[in-house]
């Protein structure tokens, strides 16, 4: 397992990530000053609960 600690204050690695409603989205890039991301990580059985609220909530 590789395991990559940030510094206090860098900058956040640009990673690309699959949406749960489809698509790609980069972590790290900004789309606009006034836009936040949440990303949550959960493994477990709840995930499938959660997606489906998530999904709901964006329709």
């Amino acid at each position: 397992m590789v395991e990559f600690k940030l510094e206090a204050g860098s900058k956040f690695p640009e990673i690309e990530v699959p949406l749960v409603g489809g698509g790609n989205t980069i972590l790290g890039a900004s789309s606009a000053p006034d836009r936040w991301k949440l990303v949550v990580v959960y493994r477990g059985f709840i995930v499938h609960y959660v997606q489906n609220i998530l999904t709901n909530w964006k329709s």
